[in-house]
């Protein structure tokens, strides 16, 4: 399907993967082209899971089959992190969501996908101030109070 067709869905930051109800790609978006080094063409026919690593893959299959047997409360509308695998092999974080579609031409699913490459390392760099910041609140001689700007306690030391 053309890039030309579709310019609302190239224009999205996010991965755009539209499948049938059997779970074959059927729609790409620039972003999914970027992301994994594939064109739409070369993607089109493939299942979803040749874009994840092995594990996620098999993960991504069961949650496909669950949604396709109506057990679509587990498996669909929930973001869940996953391993992108490009084209060259490289693997990298990502978040997917999938949701159901149905149209007069059948069922289909779309599933939405974020690169987090970059959040990850934020997050595991907050994760350690926040941990620096408890350890310096229980282990201060003097007493410590924290205070938002509406002049509510929103943390203390041990020793105040």
């Amino acid at each position: 399907m053309g890039t030309m067709q579709y310019p609302v869905l190239d224009a999205a930051f996010d991965g755009i993967i539209l499948t049938d109800g059997d779970g074959n790609i059927r729609l790409v978006n620039a972003a999914v082209r970027r992301m994994f080094g594939y064109s739409a063409e070369e993607l089109e026919g493939r299942e979803l899971g040749v874009l994840l690593a092995p594990r996620d893959a098999a993960t991504y299959s069961r949650a496909f089959a669950g949604a396709r047997s109506m057990q679509a409360a587990d498996a669909l509308g929930i973001s869940r992190q996953m391993t992108g695998r490009r084209r060259d092999g490289t693997l990298f974080p990502l978040e997917m969501a999938l949701t159901e579609l149905s149209a007069d031409s059948g069922r289909f699913f779309l599933a939405i996908l974020r690169d987090v490459t970059d959040r990850i390392p934020a997050e595991v760099a907050l994760a350690e101030t926040e941990e620096w910041l408890r350890s310096l609140l229980s282990t201060a001689p003097d007493g410590i109070i924290v205070i938002d700007g509406h002049a509510i306690i929103q943390s203390f030391s041990d020793a105040a």
